[in-house]
């Protein structure tokens, strides 16, 4: 698989692991890319895309510079106008000791960047995740370090033109901490969230297990399902919806060894049961498999990549895929991407969201196989597979 290079001088953090996306493509077929990256001796936010299928990358643009704090943790979406959305998490200049989340827009039809907006003022910030739904509503969930750590929700109303007042979503107790939230939204506009944490529960413990919670409102309420509830700890969540809304859930965790492999979840009625439940996509006594990033095609293949090191490959962590081609029934063999013997090739991140729909059709969601940003030691890279092909509308 050949790659290019999209930066360099990249961190561990430059991309947000598999949580959210730092990748997508609008209807014209340009690739956005958010990314963070030193520069004046803090973190700061980039933004580059790609007018060519990921062939070069323009030169980036510099959404923040600030010199006093850090900014971090960019997650990006694209609206059926291919407005630009990206949000992140950072201190300013009114909020000097808490991280706040943090909001900027571009807007395709004129080609200008709004002002940051600061989206929250009071208790900090991580982990942000952006969606934007079939009516081009935008949704927010981050974890909130407000009496230790839990996820909160926030909507942009496209028709009011506001965002509604910071809800918390977890259910858990006061003193548990949860982290981490994956979201997207099905076509009947209910909300659909993952994440781990901690919570009190038979079997649970004192270890995080992966929770999800569906609200059918807007967010003004929701149920809470338990994917997990072992002693061992289960994190790294990912969820993806199909056309039929199926939900699909990935995440890597440990059973009493320390070696952690990547499980698999679906349901097809919100979580009410599981048909295929915390199934094994990956058993490595030996090596750590994590971060599972997935995508699900139009012919209902799902590829799951995610990295960890291998036989011949023990000295740096590899990208490695395994598929489905029966919508998650059944899993082929684990493919090696990567072979690289000088550094870690860490974090997949895929294009795939349900939205946006332009003429009944979502242009984040490829036609066939995938395309994938990840970090190559410190550089950001971008590749696509040999069976690649998006859903591309010209205007």
């Amino acid at each position: 698989m050949s790659k290019v290079t999209v930066t360099t001088g990249c961190y561990s953090e430059s991309i947000c692991r598999n949580s959210t996306r730092n990748l997508v493509i609008d209807s014209t077929g340009v690739y956005h890319v958010a990314y963070a990256k030193t520069d004046g001796g803090k973190y700061n936010i980039f933004y580059t895309k790609s007018i060519d299928g990921g062939d070069t990358w323009l030169t980036p643009y510099q959404i923040t510079s600030d010199v006093t704090y850090s900014q971090e943790f960019p997650t990006i979406i694209v609206d059926s106008f291919d407005n630009t959305h990206i949000v992140w998490y950072g201190c300013h200049a009114s909020s000097t000791t808490k991280t706040q989340a943090r909001y900027i827009k571009h807007t395709f039809s004129d080609d200008t960047w709004s002002s940051i907006t600061n989206l929250t003022s009071s208790s900090s910030v991580l982990y942000p995740s952006i969606y934007c739904d079939g009516g081009n509503n935008l949704h927010l969930t981050y974890t909130c370090d407000n009496n230790n750590q839990h996820i909160w929700y926030m909507r942009y109303d496209n028709q009011s033109k506001t965002w509604s007042t910071p809800s918390q979503i977890d259910d858990t107790p006061t003193n548990h901490k949860n982290l981490a939230s994956s979201m997207q939204v099905d076509s009947n506009g209910f909300i659909h969230v993952v994440w781990y944490g901690k919570w009190d529960a038979a079997g649970a413990g004192s270890a995080y297990n992966i929770r999800y919670a569906v609200s059918d409102d807007d967010g003004n309420n929701w149920s809470h399902i338990t994917v997990t509830s072992v002693n061992y700890t289960q994190n790294n969540a990912n969820i993806i919806i199909d056309d039929n809304n199926n939900v699909h859930i990935f995440w890597d965790g440990r059973t009493s060894s320390a070696v952690y492999n990547v499980y698999y979840s679906k349901t097809t009625n919100r979580g009410s049961s599981f048909i295929i439940d915390k199934q094994a996509l990956t058993a490595d006594a030996s090596y750590s498999q994590q971060y599972p990033s997935c995508v699900i095609d139009n012919d209902l293949t799902i590829n799951c990549l995610f990295c960890g090191k291998y036989t011949g490959y023990t000295s740096y962590n590899q990208l490695r895929c395994i598929a489905s081609s029966d919508n998650g029934t059944t899993w082929g063999s684990i493919t090696n991407i990567t072979t690289s013997k000088a550094q870690d090739q860490l974090y997949a991140d895929t294009i795939f969201t349900l939205h946006p729909i332009i003429y009944d059709v979502g242009f984040n969601r490829p036609k066939k196989g995938y395309a994938m940003i990840w970090l190559d030691g410190t550089n950001l890279v971008f590749s696509k597979s040999s069976d690649y092909k998006p859903v591309v509308n010209h205007r």
